[in-house]
């Protein structure tokens, strides 16, 4: 009992000075959470959380495709947090900016599909609630999908092989609920 407060007073003057770019908090923070009781770390976490979203969003023309820090650096709170204060992550710094990218770096195109943009947003899927991920499908892919396939279905000139067609539907809802 003596000895929290000087803890909390250190591991609130480490994050205070946290450099995103030379350590990864977890590492010094999670063992905490087996000698501390975790209400009593709230405000240090809290107080990390408030300093890793403006990181995030500090970011100018952050992509998942070539940077996977972002990924690393959060997943391992999403236990830790409470689903209210990971919801406000991804609303606030994640899924704008994965919107953003999806809108400047993927196009729908069914002749030749580079899917490396859909690959980079992909592992955020398991830590995006339902809806929220839904929401960035709507926005960021499926308007180019529908603009795409019914380009191709209603061309005039050369007409579609339907069979491609069904190839290519089958294998975008392989990646949509995979």
């Amino acid at each position: 009992a003596v000895i929290r407060p000087l803890v909390l007073a250190r591991l609130d003057v480490a994050v205070e000075n946290w450099d995103p770019a030379h350590s990864v908090p977890h590492v010094w923070l999670h063992p905490w959470l087996d000698v501390l009781p975790k209400e009593s770390l709230w405000a240090v976490f809290e107080r990390l959380r408030r300093k890793m979203t403006a990181v995030v969003q500090s970011l100018v023309n952050w992509s998942p495709l070539e940077d996977r820090t972002v990924l690393s650096v959060l997943e391992p709170w999403v236990g830790v947090w409470t689903p209210e204060q990971w919801t406000d992550v991804l609303k606030t710094a994640i899924l704008p900016r994965l919107n953003e990218f999806l809108k400047r770096s993927f196009t729908v195109n069914p002749a030749q599909q580079d899917l490396a943009p859909w690959h980079a947003v992909r592992p955020w899927m398991p830590l995006v609630p339902v809806d929220s991920w839904a929401l960035l499908l709507e926005r960021g892919v499926f308007p180019q999908w529908l603009t795409a396939i019914r380009a191709w279905l209603f061309e005039q000139e050369n007409p579609p092989d339907l069979m491609q067609v069904q190839k290519w539907y089958l294998r975008w809802r392989e990646l949509l609920v995979s």
